[in-house]
């Protein structure tokens, strides 16, 4: 079974073509379900970067901000295929959200959270003017 993940700007005829020829050449069995509609990345807005690269200084001096694509699931597509562009921040500065899982009993806050909360915060404040 493959379960993927079809890239923005690709479409799922090209994702099938290219399985296709994968089986072909394996021997393999295939048939295809088909799923949403994707959507094309949002255009990369310069109002964002400049507010994202502002920021991510403070709590990461000399890591260049660099766009990338989220690895879990969103419903920006939704939204993108409307003709609204939508972005998103994990604020944790590595690409996505940490979780903490306590060994044992409770434990106190993970200071990633708590930075990832202020790193939000500061680009919605730098964001909306204030």
């Amino acid at each position: 079974m493959v379960n993927g993940r079809i890239v923005p700007g690709e479409t799922p005829e090209q994702v099938q073509k290219e399985l296709e020829a994968t089986f072909r050449r394996s021997q393999a069995h295939h048939h295809h379900r088909a799923r949403d509609t994707g959507s094309d990345p949002s255009a990369m807005n310069k109002d964002l970067l400049a507010a994202i690269e502002k920021v991510c200084p403070k709590f990461w001096p000399g890591v260049p901000a660099v766009p990338t694509m989220t690895a879990g699931a969103t419903d920006g597509r939704f939204l993108r295929n409307i003709g609204i562009p939508t972005y998103g921040h994990s604020g944790d500065g590595v690409g996505h959200l940490r979780r903490s899982r306590p060994r044992q009993g409770r434990t106190g806050v993970d200071p990633g959270d708590v930075r990832g909360r202020a790193v939000l915060y500061e680009l919605v404040k730098a964001l909306s003017g204030g």
